[in-house]
């Protein structure tokens, strides 16, 4: 399930949202929902730029044996991380970043800070993608490096054999 920014938020979500406890509490909601609703036993959170940032968050605060793991891509740098603690994530962590990507809040060197800083994680796994086709849009949009546009099909392989257990490459693309 997608989630979007929430009705009180319907201008967007400042990082302060992002990092507080009534964000938390929405999701908290909607996995509760899944899980009444649907069955849900397993999920992963999954956050790309600002999205994760939530991501981190809400794996640095929740205890629920649903959660099996975070997925980060296109990552912002540490500093964009404030009100996270990252000793408090203890799920296995696959960050994803475009050795490439261009847009100006998500500089490649912020995906491997990231991954340092993620010392209780079993399982902190970063690949770096290269390739791709030439950007279709602005540089922090989906379809450029920051989107992994042209790279879409390996990038969800890997994102699968992660979920499934495998060992993931630190590289992959051209």
């Amino acid at each position: 399930m997608a989630l979007d920014a929430p009705s009180d938020q319907c201008n967007g979500m400042p990082d302060r949202f992002r990092t507080s406890p009534k964000h938390a509490e929405d999701v908290r909601k909607v996995i509760g929902y899944l899980k009444e609703k649907h069955r849900v036993s397993s999920l992963y959170l999954v956050g790309t730029g600002k999205g994760a940032l939530s991501a981190a968050y809400l794996a640095s605060v929740f205890d629920d044996p649903a959660v099996e793991g975070v997925i980060l891509t296109a990552v912002c740098p540490p500093p964009e991380f404030a009100g996270v603690d990252f000793a408090e994530i203890d799920d296995p962590v696959l960050i994803i970043h475009h050795l490439y990507d261009e847009c100006r809040a998500t500089p490649i060197q912020g995906a491997f800070e990231l991954k340092k800083r993620l010392t209780e994680s079993p399982r902190a796994d970063l690949v770096v993608v290269t390739g791709g086709s030439m950007a279709a849009s602005t540089p922090c949009g989906a379809l450029s490096n920051h989107g992994f546009y042209g790279m879409e099909k390996p990038v969800v392989r890997v994102v699968k054999d992660w979920i499934s257990g495998k060992d993931v490459p630190e590289r992959i693309g051209k």
